[in-house]
Formats: structure tokens, C-alpha cells, sequence
């Protein structure tokens, strides 16, 4: 008798290789790093960007620096300010003091966190331009503001400027130290 081997099926695996998700580059990852020493905070900004020319009212001091584009011609600037409270008053008493009742009872704010921070953002307002005001609440009430004022601003602040997106990424990189 002859023995009659039939052909087993054969399964053969194959590993396909998983996608990982590429990594998401850190668009800040190169930029320079702001940091006031006296008030404890530091954040990014973009390499092209540098103090403004003391006749915008540039330069820096320990409680502002006024920084520009140098691609966003005219140019695009932030500036950064810190605001003292030794009376302890509300955020929103605190930036509307000294301002006409009319623009006192239209001051609008949104309240936000960016990082682990506590912040609130106004347009326009307190500074009555073209502006948007982030402020970040230090301990006893105190902020620190960081301003974007767009080049092209005579038309009203919009979202769409090239600077906000670059605005919105420096905010990201804001640290209490």
C-alpha cells in the first residue's frame, strides 16, 4: 500500500509594521526664551523678532519689553507689562480703573488657563486699540499682561493677522518660574 500524503494548508503570518503617529514638531522648539528675573515668568518668542527701536517706545526695563517682527512689516509687536495691586482689587476693577463709565460697563473679558496658569483675555480693552491683552494672575492679585498689537490694526483687531497664530504661540510657552 502506498501512503498518500495530501497537502496540509499552510498559513503563513505577516507582521505589518503599526504607524506610529509621526510626532507633532514643536514649532517654538528653536525660538529664544524671554526671562524677568524680578517677577518670576519667561516665555518664547519667535528668533526674527528682537526689541522694538526706542522710538516706537521700545527697549526693555525690568517691568516691560516691547518686542517686533522683523517679517510682519510694518511689523507686529508684543510688549509685556506688570501691574501692581496694592489694593487687592478684582481683575476687573484693576484694568478698567481710571476709565470712562461708559467703557467700564461694556469691559468684556474672557477667563481662560493656558499652561497651569490662570489668565484673562480682553480685546481692545483697557488699552482702547487694536489690541489683545492676556493677563496672567500672580499671587496676591498681582499680573502679569502680555499685549499682541497687529500692524495692519486700523481696520479692527482680527484673529486672522499672520502674528495672532504666532501670538498664540508664545502664549503657550508662558511659565511662572
Amino acid at each position: 500500500s502506498s501512503l498518500q500524503l495530501s497537502p496540509q494548508p499552510t498559513t503563513q503570518s505577516t507582521t505589518q509594521p503599526v504607524s506610529q503617529p509621526s510626532p507633532t514638531a514643536d514649532p517654538t522648539a528653536n525660538w529664544k526664551t524671554y526671562t524677568n528675573t524680578k517677577f518670576g515668568y519667561s516665555f518664547k518668542y519667535p528668533i526674527e523678532w528682537a526689541n522694538c527701536p526706542s522710538n516706537f517706545g521700545g527697549g526693555q526695563t525690568d517691568t516691560t519689553i516691547y518686542l517686533c517682527s522683523a517679517s510682519l512689516q510694518p511689523f507686529d509687536y508684543i510688549w509685556t507689562s506688570y501691574m501692581d495691586n496694592p489694593q487687592h482689587l478684582n481683575f476687573q476693577q484693576l484694568v478698567t480703573q481710571g476709565l470712562s463709565d461708559d467703557i467700564k460697563n461694556n469691559f468684556k473679558y474672557t477667563a481662560v488657563t493656558i499652561g497651569q496658569n490662570t489668565a484673562y483675555i480682553t480685546k481692545s480693552l483697557p488699552a482702547q486699540s487694536d489690541t489683545e491683552q492676556v493677563f496672567f494672575k500672580m499671587q496676591n492679585n498681582e499680573y502679569i499682561s502680555i499685549s499682541y498689537q497687529p500692524s495692519n490694526s486700523s481696520s479692527g483687531f482680527s484673529e486672522t493677522y499672520p502674528g495672532y497664530k504666532i501670538f498664540q504661540q508664545i502664549l503657550s510657552t508662558f511659565r511662572f518660574d
